[in-house]
């Protein structure tokens, strides 16, 4: 069951992606080592092939604090403020995709999410406080159409992922694009 999962973002923004894909990914362009995120960033090619294959979707430019996200939003108590859209994504055959902050994919490892016991990667501060690093939403392998949609509800915001199957991408749409203001 996919319910609204809380999540604190450490830096600029999150990324979602299926692990498997991400490693498939990986392997066929022959990447190694664990620092993804600096070698999407200083290569725009492999960053926009990347995107454009659904390997993974990241969300940059959004302040770090405390998110809510869903795969759908059946509760009033939410209310749907802002769609951006249509983003490529690809699930493999772990049936699920995992939401974290950007920066801790140059720290990669694809065996921390093929070893959670659960739905949630979290770690403890030096106060006791629980803080979830990294959530997991089970979508069945395929190929999709993003729409996240941008969710507030009292003093919380978060996103929904609109996931819509898709025989092949249509577009590229890239996140980065000034024409997204994905802060809520």
């Amino acid at each position: 069951m996919n319910k609204i999962k809380e999540i604190r973002l450490s830096d600029y923004g999150f990324f979602i992606l299926s692990p498997s894909m991400m490693k498939k990914y990986l392997t066929n362009k022959k990447i190694k080592g664990k620092k993804i995120l600096d070698k999407f960033d200083s290569d725009q090619n492999l960053y926009l092939d990347s995107i454009s294959c659904g390997a993974w979707l990241p969300i940059p430019n959004i302040d770090a604090k405390k998110y809510f996200f869903s795969t759908e939003v059946n509760n009033a108590e939410w209310k749907i403020n802002k769609n951006f859209g249509d983003f490529n994504l690809s699930v493999g055959d772990d049936n699920c995709v995992w939401i974290g902050s950007l920066v801790s994919l140059n720290s990669w490892d694809h065996k921390i999410f093929d070893e959670a016991e659960n739905d949630v990667i979290s770690y403890k501060t030096l106060t006791g406080q629980i803080i979830n690093k990294f959530i997991k939403f089970e979508i069945p392998k395929g190929r999709y159409s993003i729409n996240l949609m941008g969710m507030s509800s009292e003093n919380k915001r978060g996103y929904v992922l609109d996931c819509k199957s898709v025989r092949d991408f249509g577009c590229l749409a890239d996140p980065r694009d000034d024409k997204y203001a994905f802060n809520l």
